[in-house]
């Protein structure tokens, strides 16, 4: 028999007592797999979670010393619809019995509290019947309770349930947020991999830019989150969910649609990875010297329009230019843009001057990045586009003689 310790949770963000956690697991031995699970969209709306690229990507770190003992699924994030435990352990028991031919037991790790209300879950009496229970016992002052409510499942159910009275490790995922959104360090209560990833990408930066996001338009950037997952690899799920939470930061600062922002921010690179004939397909003939380099901008611009039937124009023309702007680009493909580059996941030693500039006067801060963007090309051997040479000169002729002379002084 195949055996699987099946550990859910929303991991916002997965710290040191959730690793503790899947150590204990592996250290009893009984396992041939234990799967980590961040959960997709809640049906339950206790509060906002952090989208779910960020959650993914703090448990992959964590585990990833376990190597193929200890994965990491996306199953819950990139069903859609409501996620029910129900419904994911069959789809996780028929993959595993597909894949080893063998009989599969799936035992789900819970905490102690949920023990007292698992029987309140979806379709509860099937699916305490189909798996076993690992039980995280977090206050030894209630074993006795906890014991008499593990009897009782036993009896109704047959459920299997194992207890796991462990030396307490309090950590608070809330507190972990509210230190790192205050810019302070988190590092002894996060995996140091964790704790890297966090403060480099500062994911938790920009919740207060973030929450003027209506609950409806939060629902539907996760949607897409849904949609384009199966379209980016790992880093580049990362890297739009960064574009957007900054480009979002700067559209609060410079008083641009917030919703437009996030949709064309997080969207942007939707199909970078689709084949490059594809790509071409979906850009069509009207973007000037197109090449393999750019050519996922127009085609994730016509995607989104397309597949996604997101029709509004100053949104299309926002991911369409990101790469070389355009001459006519309103403030959004401006943010868009100077997201794209000056995101904090990316760290060269000339982008703190431009993200400085971007918060106080978007053409300013394009010059800066477009300049660097020129040298970079320049030294690859690439020639600037026609499309970013114009826009440069055209703000060059808005700003005339003194420009440089200002940039450097507001730099300083």
């Amino acid at each position: 028999m195949f055996r699987i310790a099946l550990f859910g949770g929303t991991f916002d963000p997965f710290h040191l007592a959730h690793l503790r956690m899947v150590e204990h697991i592996w250290s009893l031995q009984i396992y041939d797999q234990i799967i980590v699970m961040p959960t997709g969209p809640s049906p339950h709306k206790e509060r906002r979670i952090s989208f779910a690229g960020y959650r993914y990507e703090s448990a992959r770190l964590a585990v990833r010393e376990f190597e193929e003992k200890v994965s990491v699924s996306s199953e819950e994030i990139t069903s859609r619809g409501a996620s029910y435990t129900i419904f994911t352990v069959k789809k996780l028991r028929d993959k595993f019995i597909s894949l080893c031919g063998d009989a599969v037991k799936i035992d789900l790790l819970i905490g102690s509290d949920s023990l007292q209300t698992v029987e309140k879950w979806y379709q509860a009496d099937l699916l305490l019947r189909k798996v076993g229970l690992l039980v995280a016992v977090r206050n030894k002052e209630l074993i006795k309770e906890i014991r008499l409510k593990a009897d009782s499942l036993r009896q109704k159910y047959g459920t299997e349930i194992r207890l796991l009275e462990l030396e307490p490790l309090t950590i608070s995922s809330t507190e972990i947020r509210g230190l790192l959104q205050a810019n302070e360090s988190a590092e002894h209560l996060l995996p140091a991999s964790v704790s890297s990833f966090l403060t480099q990408n500062r994911v938790y930066s920009f919740v207060e830019a973030m929450s003027e996001l209506s609950d409806e338009s939060w629902d539907y950037l996760q949607s897409l989150e849904q949609i384009q997952w199966p379209l980016l690899d790992e880093e580049r799920r990362v890297h739009v969910l960064n574009v957007m939470q900054y480009a979002v930061e700067l559209a609060r600062l410079h008083d641009v649609d917030l919703r437009k922002t996030a949709i064309a921010a997080l969207l942007h690179d939707i199909a970078k990875y689709l084949p490059l004939k594809q790509q071409y397909e979906y850009a069509g003939d009207f973007f000037e010297q197109l090449n393999d380099k750019i050519v996922h901008a127009p085609a994730s611009a016509n995607f989104a329009r397309e597949q996604l039937n997101i029709e509004d124009e100053e949104i299309w023309a926002a991911i369409c230019y990101h790469t070389t702007s355009h001459p006519q680009n309103s403030d959004l493909g401006k943010i868009i843009y100077l997201a794209d580059k000056i995101e904090y996941g990316r760290e060269y030693k000339s982008l703190p001057p431009i993200r400085r500039m971007a918060e106080k006067d978007l053409d300013r801060a394009m010059l800066l990045c477009m300049k660097e963007v020129f040298v970079a090309l320049s030294r690859q051997g690439f020639p600037t586009h026609p499309y970013s040479k114009a826009h440069y000169e055209s703000i060059i002729k808005k700003y005339a003689s003194d420009t440089d002379t200002t940039l450097q002084k507001e730099d300083r």
